[in-house]
C-alpha cells in the first residue's frame, strides 16, 4: 500500500521522497529518545544503569500563554536604528516643485545611502513628484521632514516593472506598490511629512479592483486554485500604497498617507515591525487602513485612521499559495489607539492561520471590537485572541464568522478557538451584540468574555449564537441585564424542500411556511452592504434571501414567487440560478435586489415590483429582464451584465428608476437592451442617465415587429436630472457601441429634452 499525506483541503496525495525521507528519521529518533526515557525511568540508582532524574518540578519550564506572552514578545519588537548619516534628495537632482520628476533622484540617493553602510534619506520642505514607485533598500529610513510632501505620478505604466506581491491574498507580480521593499533589512519610513497616492484622479477612476482588459479578481483566485507558479501569474490591480515584502526590521512611524489607490500599510512576511503615530487619510474603494499579512512581532500604535473600509485587519493570506507557504500572522499588538479607531478584523483571508494577537488600552468611538471573517475554504485558523481595557461609544462586541461569502465548494473551514475579552465598557450596543457563526464541520470553541458592560441596546437581539462549544460569559451585562453564564446556542439550519418557494422568515414575519428560501441573519452568506465601501449597511433590513449558492438552496434552481410579498428582504439570486416573478403578483423588498455571479437571472412576467434600494446586476452573465408589469427602483447599476426590457408582447406598464440608471460601476461590458412591439417599447424614466462606463457600455434595441412609418421616432430614455457619458464604450473602446436590430435609424441624446431616442428610420 502506497503511503499518503493528508492535504490541507482533506484529499489524499502521495507523499514526496524527500518527505517520506524527513518522516522516518523523525520517527526513528523519537523511537530512540522514548526507549531511553523508558530505560532511565526503570533503571535503579545504583549499578551501571541510568540515573533517575530527580527534583523534575523544579526542573520543569512553565509554558507561558495568554497575557503571560505579552512581555516577551514586546521585548523583539526592536524599531532599526541608523547611521547619523543624511542624504538630501535635493543633492541628488530633486526639487520640490511639484512638476519636477524626482524619480532618479530618489534612486540615487537611496543607492548613496545604503552604499555609504545606511542612513536616512532626507525630503525637506516642498512637493516632490515622483513618477513611479520608490524602492527601498537595506539600513535606509526614507524620512520625510514636516512641510514635505511626496507626491505620486498618475501614469499607471510608471509602476511596472511588475513586482512581487501579495494581492488580497494570492501572491503575484502586480504594479509596484507606491513605496515597495523586498527581501530588505532594516527599512524604516519616518517624519512628520505626507505621502500623497493623488488616486482619487487616476486609481479610483478604474470601477473595479483590476485594470479593464487584464486578469480579474475571479481569474485570479482560480490560478491560486489551480496551483499556477507565482512567477507565471502578473496582474494589472490597484497597488498598495506601502508594502514591505520579506522584510525584517520595519519601521513605518509618524507620517501622513493620503489619498491612495488600494491598502495602505501592508507588510507581507515581515519580522520585527513597528508601525506608529500614522495619520492615514483615504476614501476610495478599498482603502484599508493598516493590514500585517503573515507577518510576526507586530506592534501597532497611536495611529489615527480615517479611511473607507477596514480600520485594522490581520490577514494571513488565501487558498493554495498561502497553504503552501504555511506561515502564520503572530503576535500582533494593537494598543493606544486614538478616539477615531475603529476595532480590528481578522481575514476573510486567513489561511496561514492568525495567533496571539493582543488588543488593549484603547477607547474609540464606534466600530466592533472584533470581527472575525471566513468561510469554508479559506481554511488556516485563528486563535489565542486576547483583548482587555476598551471603552467604546458604540460596537458590537464581538462578530465571529465562518460562512463569509466567496467560497466555492465548501471543503476546508477555518479553526476558531480561544477569544478572550474582558473589561471593556461600551456605552450602546447593537443587535447582535455577540455574534457567533460557526458552522457544522468547524463549531467555534472556547469563547471567554469576562467583566463587559453594555449601557444601552438599540435593538435585539442580543446575542446570535450557532454551531459554538464553550461559550462562557462572566459578569456580562447588556443593557442592565446580566447575561447568562452559558448562553443558548440556536438551532441547526434547517434541510428545507425544493421546489416553488415563498419568502419564509425563520424568526418571526407571517410567512411561516417551510421554503427553499434561505432567509434570515442566521442563515445569510453574503451582506449586501458589505461588499462595497461606499454602500452604508441600513439596519432596518432584517431579513437577507439568497437563491442559491448555499446548503438550502443549492446552485441552478429555479424558484417562482407564488404569492405577495411585502417586506424588509434584500434579495440576491445566485449561481445559475432564476428568480421568476409571474403576472398578477406584488413583490416589494425594503432592501436591495442583486443579480449575482454566473448566469444568474431575475425574469418580471408580470406584476408589480417594488425595490426600495438598488437593482444591481453584479455579473457578466447575470440578468434582469422585464416582459411585464411595473418595476421600480431606487437606483439601477449594471455593474456587469444586462438589463433587458423586453416589451414584444406590450405588456410592460412603466420602468423607474427614482435616482440613477447606471452602467459600468464593476468590470464593464454591460448592455442595456430593449425589445420593441408594434407600436414602440416603454421607456426607462430615471433621475439621472450615468453612461460612464471604462470597458464598453452597449445598447442594443431590436425594432424589428416596430412600426416606425407609423409611430416616428422610439424614445428609450428620459431623465429629469442629468446625463453623463454616452454609449460610446469608454476609454477602452472609443466608438459607438449601439446595435439596431430590424431596421437602421440614428441614436440621438436630446438633453433640451431630457431624453435618449432613435430618429431617422430607414430600411
Amino acid at each position: 500500500m502506497s503511503v499518503k499525506e493528508i492535504s490541507q483541503k482533506g484529499t489524499t496525495k502521495p507523499m514526496s521522497k524527500a518527505i517520506l525521507r524527513k518522516t522516518v528519521v523523525r520517527n526513528a529518533s523519537f523511537t530512540l529518545l522514548t526507549v531511553a526515557l523508558l530505560l532511565a525511568c526503570s533503571c535503579s540508582g545504583s549499578g551501571t544503569g541510568f540515573q533517575p532524574v530527580k527534583n523534575t518540578a523544579k526542573m520543569a519550564v512553565p509554558q507561558r500563554e495568554g497575557w503571560d506572552l505579552l512581555p516577551e514578545i514586546l521585548s523583539r519588537i526592536i524599531p532599526p536604528t541608523f547611521p547619523n548619516r543624511d542624504f538630501n534628495v535635493t543633492d541628488y537632482g530633486a526639487a520640490g516643485d511639484g512638476v519636477t520628476d524626482c524619480n532618479p533622484a530618489f534612486k540615487k540617493a537611496i543607492a548613496a545611502c545604503t552604499q555609504a553602510g545606511g542612513g536616512r534619506v532626507v525630503v525637506p520642505k516642498g512637493i516632490f513628484l515622483s513618477n513611479g514607485p520608490i524602492h527601498l533598500d537595506n539600513n535606509v529610513n526614507l524620512h520625510v521632514t514636516k512641510n514635505a510632501t511626496i507626491m505620486f505620478g498618475t501614469n499607471f505604466d510608471d509602476y511596472l516593472p511588475h513586482v512581487r506581491v501579495r494581492w488580497e491574498g494570492t501572491e503575484c507580480y502586480n504594479y509596484s506598490p507606491l513605496v515597495y521593499a523586498y527581501k530588505k533589512t532594516n527599512i524604516a519610513i519616518t517624519g512628520s511629512g505626507a505621502l500623497n497616492g493623488q488616486a482619487e484622479s487616476s486609481w479610483a477612476m478604474w470601477s473595479g479592483k483590476t485594470r479593464p482588459g487584464t486578469t480579474s479578481n475571479e481569474k485570479l483566485r482560480k490560478m491560486n486554485h489551480d496551483d499556477v507558479p507565482v512567477e507565471q501569474i502578473k496582474i494589472y490591480a490597484k497597488p498598495t500604497m506601502i508594502e514591505p515584502f520579506e522584510c525584517k526590521n520595519v519601521l513605518i512611524e509618524g507620517v501622513t498617507l493620503n489619498d491612495y489607490p488600494f491598502w495602505c500599510v501592508h507588510p507581507v512576511f515581515c519580522t520585527n515591525v513597528t508601525i506608529r503615530k500614522l495619520t492615514i487619510d483615504s476614501h476610495n474603494s478599498n482603502n484599508d487602513g493598516i493590514d500585517p499579512d503573515s507577518s510576526t512581532d507586530v506592534l501597532i500604535e497611536d495611529c489615527f485612521l480615517d479611511q473607507s473600509d477596514d480600520c485594522l485587519a490581520i490577514k494571513a493570506g488565501r487558498d493554495n499559495s498561502a497553504w503552501r507557504k504555511g506561515r502564520a500572522c503572530e503576535n500582533i499588538v494593537i494598543r493606544n489607539m486614538p478616539s477615531n479607531f475603529g476595532g480590528i478584523a481578522i481575514g476573510s483571508e486567513i489561511a496561514g492561520g492568525v495567533r496571539n494577537v493582543f488588543f488593549y488600552d484603547c477607547e474609540y468611538e464606534s466600530g466592533n471590537v472584533l470581527y472575525c471573517k471566513s468561510n469554508l475554504d479559506r481554511g488556516g485558523f485563528i486563535k489565542d485572541i486576547y483583548i482587555k481595557n476598551l471603552k467604546i461609544g458604540k460596537a458590537r462586541i464581538l462578530r465571529l464568522r465562518n460562512n463569509y461569502h466567496g467560497y466555492r465548494g465548501g471543503n476546508f473551514p477555518t479553526e476558531i478557538r480561544n477569544i478572550n475579552i474582558e473589561d471593556v465598557h461600551i456605552g450602546a450596543g447593537s443587535d447582535e451584540t455577540i455574534s457567533l457563526q460557526g458552522v457544522e464541520a468547524a463549531p467555534v470553541y472556547d469563547v471567554f468574555i469576562k467583566n463587559v458592560t453594555v449601557d444601552t441596546l438599540e435593538k435585539g437581539p442580543i446575542m446570535h449564537l450557532r454551531n459554538a462549544e464553550n461559550v462562557v460569559l462572566t459578569n456580562v451585562s447588556i443593557a442592565g441585564e446580566i447575561q447568562p453564564t452559558n448562553p443558548p446556542m440556536m438551532p441547526p439550519e434547517e434541510k428545507e424542500q425544493e421546489g416553488t418557494a415563498s419568502i419564509a422568515p425563520r424568526r418571526n414575519g407571517k410567512w411561516s411556511n417551510s421554503s427553499n428560501w434561505e432567509t434570515g441573519r442566521d442563515g445569510a452568506r453574503l451582506k449586501w452592504a458589505g461588499d462595497d465601501a461606499e454602500r452604508l449597511p441600513d439596519d432596518k433590513i432584517d431579513e437577507r434571501v439568497l437563491i442559491g449558492k448555499s446548503r438550502v438552496v443549492p446552485d441552478g434552481v429555479t424558484v417562482t414567487l407564488d404569492r405577495d410579498i411585502d417586506g424588509e428582504f434584500e434579495v440576491r439570486v445566485y449561481e445559475q440560478s432564476t428568480f421568476i416573478i409571474p403576472d398578477g403578483l406584488t413583490f416589494k423588498i425594503k432592501g436591495p435586489f442583486i443579480v449575482d455571479r454566473t448566469n444568474s437571472v431575475a425574469q418580471q412576467l408580470g406584476g408589480t415590483v417594488e425595490i426600495a434600494k438598488n437593482l444591481d446586476i453584479d455579473t457578466t452573465t447575470g440578468r434582469y429582464v422585464i416582459a411585464g408589469g411595473s418595476l421600480n427602483c431606487g437606483k439601477l447599476s449594471l455593474n456587469e451584465g444586462m438589463f433587458v426590457v423586453d416589451d414584444s408582447q406590450g405588456k410592460i406598464k412603466s420602468v423607474t428608476v427614482r435616482g440613477e440608471y447606471r452602467t459600468g460601476d464593476g468590470e464593464g461590458n454591460t448592455t442595456t437592451k430593449f425589445v420593441a412591439h408594434k407600436g414602440g417599447v416603454t421607456p426607462v424614466q430615471c433621475q439621472d442617465l450615468n453612461l460612464d462606463a471604462y470597458i464598453g457600455e452597449k445598447l442594443v434595441v431590436d425594432v424589428t415587429n416596430y412600426d416606425y412609418a407609423a409611430n416616428g421616432d422610439l424614445l428609450l430614455f428620459s431623465y429629469t436630472g442629468i446625463r453623463k457619458g454616452e454609449f460610446d464604450g469608454g476609454p477602452e473602446k472609443p466608438t459607438p457601441q449601439v446595435t439596431i436590430i430590424g431596421a437602421r435609424a440614428d441614436l440621438v441624446y436630446d438633453d433640451a429634452g431630457k431624453k435618449i431616442k432613435l430618429t431617422n428610420f430607414r430600411p
